[in-house]
């Protein structure tokens, strides 16, 4: 009964937090739209077979698109879900959004519950939710993944916890936490690696082994997704092309430090700009702790994250590899978000200093919980909309010269010879057509107008025909004279993808038999 008092207490306090989200229409964003025609693509692609999902046959002008592949999948599993129960695309995914908010408070304050008692608990969940970048990630910048992928951070570091006491337990929390980080969204990486190390500090040496194999489950669990958007990035204009230098969205520490609000893009030098604030109450959690607290690992990555968005920070960002990856240095907020959290429950511990700061937390941020604006287009406005849902269309395949500009008038059409096609049908698994060449010459070329990518197997009659790609990487294949020919064009997973997909699945089902054997000696 207390436990389930605790919990209400918590989601109450939370309410304010999502209480825009339950007004009807849904929000202009930066990318808020974008996940609504991006989840309605998705459930497309599901429903015709697709799994994993991986690329949408309408996005793009209706050429297709492997955004799937190469973009966090997680948030859309969960969209989906939320679209079966609400039957709208926009409910569900602001649906996702209102979830996250509930899941990560409650997911932290049961992590730091079981550090402190119940007032510090309180404390770190309430500044876990009222900071001003959870707002800005859902209200201004309507990023999905950010957003759910805080509900994870704490469980990984509460499975790292529960390894002494409880080694498989922990483990296998461990690795389904991490492979949900990383699933929720490309960046969140950097929570893992910072799990990663509070693990080395915190659990004796003999524990290191299960650290590193809870890390290596969750790799491993998410390994269908993120091993061929590694290995598959050589396929499109991605890695070639930058779509945000870094350099240019560093901030002054007067953005950082100083209240602002807007609902503009990405500009340090625009009024107008999205909030790049690190919280008033945020900074106050990071003075006290310079002066009478040292928690070394959370207080050196927070300061460490507001050095790195800062101007001075440029040459970092031009000289360290693999740290592009980031894009926006002002995403180390989601850091100083989390590490402010965890150390406001090191700190106020005593009830009445818990209370003035998770009220001040509430008071000072409450107000950014809300939208813009509310637009109330139908659900067939985005289940039909075929944009890119990406900045510069940078998941276009190499073989694509120039980005399709507008949609096709005829999915297949004779480009040499002439002939007849009927029985048309297409799904985003397979497309099916019979196709009969009149023509004198012995062979005819028919062109399908979705843009080839590795796991499109062309069949005629049964038998795997070499697909071209030179007209501006569009497939097309011979057929001979005269007589009708069955072509089936199906999405099949490649070897490579076949063995992640297989790492993934053997991996859950290890980790779920050891959760019956767990439950059965419990028993």
């Amino acid at each position: 009964m207390k436990k389930a008092l605790i919990i209400c207490l918590v989601l109450i306090l939370t309410l304010p937090a999502v209480f825009a989200l339950f007004q009807p229409g849904f929000f202009p964003s930066h990318d808020g739209e974008w996940m609504v025609i991006r989840l309605s693509a998705f459930h497309q692609a599901l429903r015709d077979g697709q799994f994993p999902v991986r690329w949408s046959i309408r996005l793009n002008h209706g050429f297709g698109y492997p955004v799937f592949n190469f973009l966090y999948p997680l948030p859309f599993y969960f969209g989906e879900l939320f679209y079966l129960l609400s039957g709208s695309f926009t409910q569900a995914i602001k649906l996702v959004f209102i979830g996250s908010f509930f899941a990560s408070a409650l997911t932290m304050f049961y992590w730091l519950r079981q550090k402190f008692s119940f007032w510090p608990a309180l404390v770190g969940s309430l500044v876990y939710i009222y900071t001003p970048y959870r707002f800005v990630d859902t209200y201004v910048r309507g990023s999905i993944g950010e957003s759910l992928g805080f509900v994870f951070v704490p469980l990984v570091f509460y499975a790292l916890d529960l390894i002494p006491k409880k080694p498989k337990t922990g483990i296998i929390l461990g690795a389904f936490a991490i492979a949900a980080t990383i699933l929720s969204h490309n960046v969140f990486i950097i929570f893992v690696i910072l799990a990663a190390i509070y693990g080395i500090l915190s659990l004796p040496h003999h524990h290191l082994k299960h650290l590193i194999l809870s890390l290596a489950l969750g790799v491993a669990l998410s390994a269908y997704f993120w091993l061929p958007a590694l290995t598959e990035l050589k396929y499109v204009y991605a890695s070639k092309l930058t779509v945000a230098n870094p350099v240019d969205h560093l901030v002054t520490f007067r953005q950082l430090l100083l209240p602002a609000w807007g609902y503009g893009p990405s500009s340090p030098v625009d009024p107008a700009s999205m909030s790049f604030q690190v919280g008033l109450v945020n900074l106050g959690i990071i003075l006290i702790s310079l002066v009478f607290f040292r928690r070394y690992l959370f207080l050196v990555t927070g300061l460490v994250a507001i050095f790195l968005m800062h101007r001075s920070a440029a040459p970092i960002w031009s000289i360290v590899p693999g740290i592009n990856v980031i894009q926006f240095p002002w995403r180390l907020l989601s850091l100083t978000t989390f590490t402010t959290s965890v150390l406001a429950a090191y700190i106020f511990k005593k009830p009445i200093f818990a209370l003035i700061l998770g009220f001040s937390a509430i008071l000072l941020t409450v107000n950014y919980a809300r939208p813009q604006a509310r637009t109330f287009w139908s659900d067939d406005y985005y289940a039909t909309n075929e944009d890119t849902t990406t900045v510069k269309g940078e998941y276009l395949p190499l073989w694509v010269k120039v980005p399709p500009q507008q949609r096709i008038p005829d999915r297949a059409v004779f480009v040499l010879g002439q002939g007849n096609i009927t029985d048309f049908k297409e799904t985003n698994s397979d497309i099916h057509f019979r196709v009969e060449s009149v023509q004198k010459e012995p062979t005819a070329v028919v062109k399908v107008n979705q843009l080839y990518y590795p796991g499109w197997r062309v069949t005629v009659n049964g038998q795997p025909v070499v697909v071209d790609t030179t007209d501006n990487g569009v497939m097309a294949f011979t057929i001979s004279k005269g007589k009708s020919s069955s072509v089936l064009i199906k999405w099949q997973e490649p070897p490579l993808r076949q063995a992640a997909n297989y790492i993934s699945l053997l991996t859950l089902l290890i980790l779920l038999s050891h959760i019956f054997c767990i439950k059965c000696l419990k028993s």
